[in-house]
């Protein structure tokens, strides 16, 4: 975030999509006033958030300017708030960036259900970033990368009964450290399978973390589409859409979303 010439780094996040990014909401408890601001399907930030793309094994950093922030739907309504929000990006400087402006447009391959219970997952994320500078002339990034590996113990489905946490997600038996919330997890065939939201340090060196499972992201509505749609049309990359309800209702600003579990996992 930026406010004048403070820039203060937040967390971290992957696109899904040119100018779509996908980040934990937990880390802009900081920047806005509270919680509720995002409790709204779209927002104008009121000061500056600049997501940065390392390319070029980060020999190269990318600027955006985060546009809007997008909420992903509460499965039940008193829920808590999921902890994931869909930014959206626009370059900061495209002119100085065109060299890199494939990078701009490379895609993950969405995993729509959680990995299964015993498979391994990675994290990757940035467990320290520094700023030298200010947007007015070229700040100089410095990002420390770390990627953490783990086994799937449990899924929470359709949510983990607990308050602050009540929504889709699993358990791994990794630590992540907090820069990394936002940050992808991978499962072994190569798909973005969750995301990086809470994690806890345990006494022997080990850790427990929680990573947000994907399937509501395709309740998100973006300037009237839901991801669900982009999903459809390749706009994102996405597997096992099948196993995905959408519908909206006349009652709820964003449109009910439903995974059947039961369903077989898809298997390349």
């Amino acid at each position: 975030s930026v406010r004048g010439a403070d820039l203060k780094p937040l967390g971290s996040g992957f696109l899904v999509s040119a100018g779509l990014a996908i980040t934990t909401a937990h880390i802009f408890d900081g920047v806005f006033e509270n919680r509720s601001h995002l409790n709204t399907k779209s927002m104008e930030p009121d000061y500056a958030v600049v997501a940065c793309q390392l390319v070029e094994k980060g020999s190269h950093v990318l600027q955006w300017s985060v546009q809007s922030l997008f909420q992903v739907p509460t499965i039940d309504m008193d829920d808590s708030v999921f902890d994931l929000v869909l930014i959206e990006l626009k370059p900061l400087d495209p002119q100085t960036d065109a060299a890199f402006s494939a990078y701009r447009y490379r895609k993950p391959v969405l995993s729509i259900a959680p990995p299964e219970v015993g498979s391994k997952v990675k994290g990757y994320g940035y467990i320290e970033s520094r700023v030298e500078g200010d947007l007015t002339s070229v700040p100089l990034w410095n990002h420390r990368p770390f990627c953490s590996e783990g086994v799937v113990q449990e899924i929470h489905f359709p949510k983990r009964p607990l308050p602050g946490m009540s929504f889709p997600c699993f358990e791994i038996d990794a630590f992540w450290d907090s820069g990394m919330s936002g940050g992808p997890v991978v499962d072994e065939a190569g798909r973005v399978c969750g995301v990086i939201s809470r994690s806890m340090e345990i006494l022997d060196g080990g850790g427990v973390s929680w990573a947000a499972s994907l399937w509501p992201t395709m309740g998100i509505k973006v300037h009237g589409r839901t991801m669900y749609d982009l999903a459809q049309d390749g706009v994102v990359r996405a597997e096992g859409l099948e196993r995905v309800r959408v519908t909206s209702t006349s009652d709820r600003e964003f449109p009910d979303v439903a995974f059947d579990p039961n369903d077989p996992p898809y298997h390349p």
